[in-house]
């Protein structure tokens, strides 16, 4: 029944709105869908599949025969093919593989060894890692799941403060929560951490404002607490073993006080946050961009099977072509306990760059406890792509990188409230209690350039950042947002996002 529905959708895209195709591409022998594929056409719309093997592609005008559609994917053979003959909603692709032989392995006597040493040299030849603009898409999703949140009140001279007002608390907060954040804009720099520019066309948050709202309701219910309870002038002691830290009680009261009036300068403090938020938003994505690059590249590529090729073992499975390159594919392992990772590289044969990489940590990542802290990072996956753009160098196309960890606190807590205006002692009230919370997190985050320019350093240092530009917030996935746009396809997890106002 899912395949029909599927179908009569396809049919709908393609026959009455003639201006968009909706398609999945997958492998024909195992029908598995093919992620991250590269997709081209003729009238410059390109893009590539997400992870489920689906895309889009979108067009000003109604296709007409002179449309066409070409999509190509490492160890394939390549679709080319006019678009309005496309009958099915699938584009299957085979297999394409050429059979290792003495002429091919033995032409410069290679094995799988003396290939990776040859891909960490001229590393600057190979790769154009100075200025340029690029044009990007950049979507980040983050989730997460309380697998325990629990507090045991021990003593509390606040009478509200309870055990029973603790519960209640807990309960109102979600135990799963994701978001969900798409940029499109122009990246300018080279690829150190240093050296980067952002300009952001459009960016939208797909964000549970309602959960935001709860959590805000949940402080504000603390804080009116707190303000009727406790005496004005007085600070409070937040005291965990050997940690310790000060807070003066009209900063953890009167701003979430303050939220709750109604007064003429709402519009005004709304617009602030508004700004701050939209400023925010700016230096994460870039924080976060200047992290991929500089991850990628610092004096030469920062893989841990290239800068610590010793601790894993390396071999070759394939040789096929991509277009007309020829290119190895070749399968690393750890060799010993010390490695991280294990994935495949796909390698140009003709001056040893690597085209792509798909790798998974197969050990802990980090693992910490200490003082009732702990946090545990025990996933990572990453596919990266390089392509030629404009140059022979290869730059950075696409990558998509998932991370899991988990995080827990188990320890007594003491806070109390102190004021040194009050005749007397100087300690007002007291809360000891034992918070035990263990949290569950995972984020993705897909990047896709569509374009790379070169610059010289005078135009980069002549380009002004912008702060400012359209920021939206949607409470449910809008097919029609990036209508106009080239992006990625979503994946069902954003496709299904929708805020539950029950």
């Amino acid at each position: 029944m899912k395949g029909i529905s599927y179908y009569l959708i396809f049919l709908k895209t393609i026959v009455l709105q003639c201006q968009e195709i909706y398609l999945q591409v997958t492998d024909s022998i195992t029908k598995n869908p093919i992620p991250f594929t590269t997709i081209l056409t003729n009238f410059n719309y390109n893009t590539i599949s997400n992870e489920e093997g689906f895309f889009r592609v979108l067009k000003s005008t109604n296709f007409s025969n002179k449309d066409s559609l070409f999509i190509s994917c490492m160890g394939f053979n390549e679709y080319k093919g006019a678009i309005v003959d496309l009958k099915q909603p699938v584009i299957e692709l085979s297999e394409k593989t050429i059979k290792l032989n003495s002429i091919i392995l033995t032409s410069q006597n290679l094995d799988a060894y003396d290939i990776i040493k040859k891909v960490k040299e001229k590393i600057d030849d190979k790769y154009l890692t100075s200025y340029s603009k690029k044009r990007f898409f950049m979507r980040e999703s983050f989730f997460q799941k309380w697998d325990k949140m629990k507090m045991e009140i021990e003593k509390s001279s606040i009478s509200e403060l309870n055990r029973k007002f603790w519960d209640s608390i807990f309960k109102s907060i979600p135990k799963k929560d994701s978001w969900h954040t798409e940029s499109l804009g122009q990246i300018y720099g080279d690829w150190s951490k240093e050296n980067q520019k952002l300009e952001i066309i459009r960016a939208v948050d797909l964000a549970d404002t309602i959960n935001e709202k709860g959590y805000e309701q949940i402080e504000k219910k603390i804080a009116e607490i707190l303000n009727k309870r406790t005496k004005e002038n007085s600070y409070f002691k937040f005291k965990s073993g050997i940690f310790s830290t000060k807070v003066d009680r009209e900063e953890l009261i009167e701003e979430s006080i303050d939220n709750i009036k109604q007064d003429s300068t709402i519009i005004k403090k709304q617009l602030e946050k508004k700004n701050i938020e939209n400023e925010n938003f700016y230096k994460n994505r870039k924080s976060q961009i200047s992290r991929i690059y500089d991850g990628i590249y610092k004096k030469g590529l920062k893989f841990e099977f290239l800068k610590k090729s010793y601790l894993y073992d390396f071999k070759i499975i394939s040789y096929s072509y991509e277009g007309e390159i020829p290119v190895y594919k070749i399968k690393f392992k750890p060799r010993s306990s010390k490695g991280k990772y294990s994935g495949d590289i796909w390698i140009d044969s003709e001056n040893f760059s690597i085209m792509k990489i798909e790798q998974q940590n197969n050990k802990v990542l980090r693992d910490f406890s200490l003082f009732g802290i702990s946090f545990e990072l025990y996933y990572h996956r990453a596919t990266v792509v390089f392509s030629h753009f404009s140059t022979e160098k290869y730059q950075l196309q696409f990558l998509e990188s998932e991370f899991k960890f988990k995080s827990g606190i188990n320890r007594p807590i003491k806070i109390v409230e102190k004021n040194k205006y009050v005749r007397g002692r100087r300690k007002q009230n007291e809360l000891l209690a034992r918070i035990n919370f263990s949290l569950d997190q995972s984020s993705k985050t897909t990047l896709i350039v569509f374009e790379d320019i070169p610059i010289n350093e005078e135009e980069y240092s002549k380009i002004e950042e912008q702060k400012r530009f359209k920021q939206d917030k949607l409470h449910s996935y809008d097919p029609k947002y990036w209508k106009d746009y080239s992006v990625i396809e979503p994946n069902q997890a954003i496709k299904s996002f929708k805020v539950n106002s029950n």
